[in-house]
């Protein structure tokens, strides 16, 4: 047997007054509970684990898999993954994906309807799950998109500034600093941003 819940966690960002219509949601996490009975966690079954990994992406898409693997251990009362477990999950997740319940992005699963993902302040999550690298590209790039849209240009380290804010780092490390930068230059190379005079734009703003 097994239940779930989610756990609404709420970010400690004030946004300034210029920032009010930049709309950013609280990381939400499931918790789960789940009762093995006699067996130990990588012999459930893939179809039950890619169950649990469905309702948890319901709740956190685009997630991490290693975030859904510490969602599921934790569930089971298990300390860590080791190398049965970690396998029992990827084929849980190959599961899911192949009956359409949820896409996989490269190592993050996505709700098999979502198009753009919602930006989501992380700051009240656990240490390990706020790592940079697990925030799905696509999040980071919507952030950066947002805040560029917001002020009508702005030079990138304002924008790299601004979007780590919006994703709950209120301070840019060097390792924060690169990995989002690399995005920032992917917007540009799309031509999806446009860089003009030292600033940022959006296409939109083309010409301002």
């Amino acid at each position: 047997m097994w239940k779930m819940k989610v756990l609404k966690l709420k970010g400690n960002r004030q946004a300034p007054e210029d920032e009010e219509k930049v709309a950013v949601h609280p990381y939400h996490m499931a918790s789960m509970h789940v009762d093995l009975g006699d067996i130990e966690l990588h012999e459930v079954s893939s179809e039950d684990l890619g169950d649990w990994i469905e309702e948890i992406v319901k709740v956190e898409s685009p997630v991490h898999l290693l975030e859904v693997t510490s969602r599921i251990i934790s569930a089971a009362g298990i300390q860590r993954s080791g190398r049965r477990i970690r396998a029992a999950i990827e084929r849980g997740a190959k599961q899911a994906a192949k009956k359409g319940r949820v896409v996989r992005k490269r190592d993050f699963l996505w709700q098999s309807d979502m198009k753009v993902p919602v930006v989501r302040d992380r700051s009240m999550l656990p240490s390990s799950s706020r790592k940079i690298e697990r925030v799905a590209p696509e999040e980071i790039k919507e952030a950066v998109r947002m805040v560029v849209h917001k002020g009508v240009g702005m030079t990138k380290e304002e924008a790299l500034v601004e979007a780590c804010r919006l994703l709950g780092y209120a301070r840019a490390t060097e390792n924060i600093r690169q990995y989002v930068e690399q995005y920032i230059q992917n917007l540009l190379n799309d031509k999806e941003l446009i860089l003009e005079n030292g600033y940022l734009l959006s296409q939109i703003h083309k010409g301002y």
